[in-house]
């Protein structure tokens, strides 16, 4: 693949300038910086993934984190918590949301806002990397993608391991040639078990050694989850099956067991038929295979929040980069009009989206990912950067 100018301006410059965008957004939604805890949040009806994960990770050490939230929260000095049933997580990402405990209390709230923004920066910059689009092929999605609900959400509600499920899951795929790219992938399935199928899709892709060491990176995180003092199997399982109002009375799910549960399918058999169907798809578009998993993984898990969609972005820069722009164009603006549509209806906008995303991407002449390797952004001449395939010099 040959070098290609990615015209646009200074990267860092831009990166900067997103930065404080988001910041700027998070201090509207947060009430930082003359807030620094969640009750401004709390006040509007918004309780953060953040506040709960550390309070849970506690729990996985010296108590229970198989309670219900409702009864969890008030005991870690969140007296206005009084909602919520158990929180669903396997062993793995009980583990793995421990080392919130490093960040007291009282810094809670801001260090959390920060790393969101963070992680936000960071997916948007390896979707741009590994799509190859340049920042002036890309710029005009910024603010469609600094409106829409996925950013927003995100801002309010801290997911910070959500996020860094999707920040890994991509970063496995953009330097998926390297030898530790499966662990990203298998810490990815550990902090959310729907990137697990995305590990299929890099088997049939031929990606073969990637997908041994996600699953094995897995394996190790899940035995060492439960040697934690307050984690058991069973807990685990039972709280995962038994969050059916979580999954299927969310506004924002876009889960195809939302879809087809008020006409009478169980939700197991969504989850099951949705993943047949993608692994049947991948199996015949193997070129294809990671994409296709990528989504279909985000249709067929119970719980598919908002913040999860980003991980279609660099699908859509790839679709933008071989195909046309304009269905892109279309989605994303739909998605950044979240606000004009009835409440009730956002979990349904982010359905409809993931469908339509499978349907570019499943077509056999769509980003044909065998003609494409990982690409670096590289300044030329310390001014104008250009995308450089890995192998080529300078």
């Amino acid at each position: 693949m040959g070098t290609r100018e990615s015209s646009g301006g200074n990267p860092t410059a831009w990166v900067i300038l997103v930065t404080i965008c988001l910041l700027l957004m998070a201090f509207r939604v947060s009430g930082l910086p003359t807030v620094t805890d969640y009750s401004h949040l709390f006040a509007h009806g918004v309780f953060p993934d953040a506040a709960h994960e550390r309070a849970t990770a506690w729990e996985a050490i010296w108590g229970d984190p198989y309670r219900p939230l409702a009864k969890i929260m008030p005991e870690h000095d969140y007296e206005d918590w009084v909602t919520g049933g158990p929180s669903p997580r396997p062993p793995s990402a009980l583990l793995l949301q421990t080392p919130l405990l490093l960040i007291s209390h009282d810094w809670l709230m801001p260090v959390a806002t920060g790393l969101t923004v963070l992680l936000l920066v960071w997916i948007g910059w390896l979707s741009l990397g590994l799509s190859g689009l340049s920042r002036r092929q890309a710029i005009w999605a910024v603010p469609l993608l600094l409106l829409s609900l996925p950013v927003i959400s995100s801002l309010l509600y801290s997911p910070i391991m959500a996020l860094l499920t999707v920040a890994l899951l991509i970063a496995s795929w953009r330097y998926r040639d390297r030898r530790w790219a499966g662990v990203l992938l298998g810490l990815s399935t550990g902090l959310r078990l729907w990137p697990g199928l995305v590990i299929a899709g890099f088997w049939l892709n031929g990606r073969r050694r990637l997908a041994l060491s996600a699953a094995v990176t897995f394996a190790v995180l899940s035995l060492a989850g439960l040697m934690l003092p307050g984690i058991t199997l069973t807990g685990s399982i039972t709280s995962l099956t038994a969050a059916k109002s979580a999954w299927l009375n969310h506004n924002m799910n876009s889960s195809l067991v939302v879809a087809l549960w008020p006409v009478g399918v169980p939700p197991r058999v969504s989850v099951v038929a949705v993943c047949c169907l993608g692994l049947w798809l991948a199996y015949r578009i193997r070129v294809h295979a990671v994409p296709i998993t990528i989504v279909v993984a985000l249709l067929a898990s119970p719980l598919s929040w908002p913040a999860y969609a980003l991980a279609t972005l660099p699908i859509l820069g790839l679709y933008v980069r071989h195909e046309s722009p304009w269905p892109v164009v279309g989605l994303m603006a739909g998605l950044a009009t979240w606000s004009l549509w009835p409440t009730g209806w956002l979990g349904r906008i982010h359905f409809a989206a993931l469908v339509a995303v499978l349907i570019l991407v499943a077509r056999p002449r769509t980003i044909d990912l065998s003609e494409l390797e990982p690409v670096t952004l590289e300044p030329v001449d310390g001014a104008l950067p250009r995308v450089v395939a890995a192998g080529e010099s300078s």
